[in-house]
């Protein structure tokens, strides 16, 4: 079924579930196959995290048996300040045991008024390990506010 869509696979298995009497496939087999599809979400790890002048992850995932999508992250700068001045980080690992390497290298964001942007790092497929993080490197500790996705196997 590749190169079709989330909502045409469940149609798809739905039609087959109706078709199921007795013959090789199973409502278990079926369920295996929903388990194997990659399923969007919006990470725990979203929310808000004070800043504290150390580079702290803001996100990370490096524990997944199969490969999956990073979707993203949203970080608003909203509450900087004068004199504030953060650097924002997405590492990646590209193999089994390996360490973290600076993928993208964001701008320093330095406060030159009232931050209305959100600032974006795009998604990425993976098997081994994505990781955000933030660092306040002048001015005052804040918060920041984060959203991130991803996409894993089924459960």
């Amino acid at each position: 079924m590749e190169g079709i869509g989330f909502a045409e696979r469940l149609r798809n298995l739905w039609y087959r579930l109706l078709l199921i009497q007795g013959g090789a496939e199973t409502i278990e087999s079926l369920d295996d196959e929903l388990d194997a599809m990659l399923d969007l979400a919006r990470s725990p790890q979203s929310g808000t995290t004070t800043t504290t002048g150390a580079e702290q992850i803001i996100y990370t995932e490096s524990g997944t048996p199969h490969p999956f999508a990073y979707g993203g992250s949203n970080i608003d700068l909203f509450n900087m300040a004068a004199g504030d001045t953060i650097r924002l980080r997405l590492y990646k690992k590209v193999k089994s045991g390996g360490v973290f390497h600076l993928k993208s290298d964001d701008a320093v964001n330095t406060y030159t008024g009232p931050q209305t942007i959100i600032k974006q790092f795009d998604g990425i497929y993976n098997t081994y390990g994505v990781q955000v993080t933030m660092e306040l490197l002048a001015g005052v500790n804040f918060d920041v506010d984060a959203e991130h996705f991803d996409a894993k196997r089924g459960s």
